[in-house]
């Protein structure tokens, strides 16, 4: 299985950052990179991804249902959150919207892909 990971986030170095450990951690997955969240709902309705990583802005926290609704509606069965402005009630936040994953910037890369590799590699059988 080919996994399929969206990344989210408004600083393009940032998201290139990103995009390059998860090439490096898991290279057969498929990756995009989007800079909204509303660009995001865009590439969602067109292709269900296996991981959203995203950094949340104030904006993308004013669209908490639309990240609740996220693993409802199948369109996105991780949730990853690198955050670059945490913050205890962010933190509260995120993992009351049951995100897989919160990890603050800078995030150790061994750990960023060791998270990587433990949601979306499947155990052999």
């Amino acid at each position: 299985m080919v996994p399929h990971i969206l990344i989210v986030d408004a600083n393009t170095n940032a998201a290139q950052v990103t995009r390059a450990v998860v090439a490096r951690t898991l290279p057969e997955a498929t990756v995009a990179v989007v800079p909204t969240l509303e660009a995001a709902k865009l590439q969602l309705q067109h292709q269900p991804q296996d991981m959203l990583i995203l950094d949340p802005s104030p904006d993308m926290l004013a669209d908490a249902p639309f990240l609740q609704r996220l693993k409802g509606d199948l369109l996105a069965a991780h949730v990853m959150v690198l955050c670059s402005a945490p913050t205890p009630a962010l933190r509260r936040q995120m993992e009351a919207l049951g995100v897989d994953v919160y990890l603050e910037k800078p995030v150790v890369l061994s750990l960023f892909a060791q998270k990587l590799r433990s949601i979306l590699t499947p155990e052999p059988a």
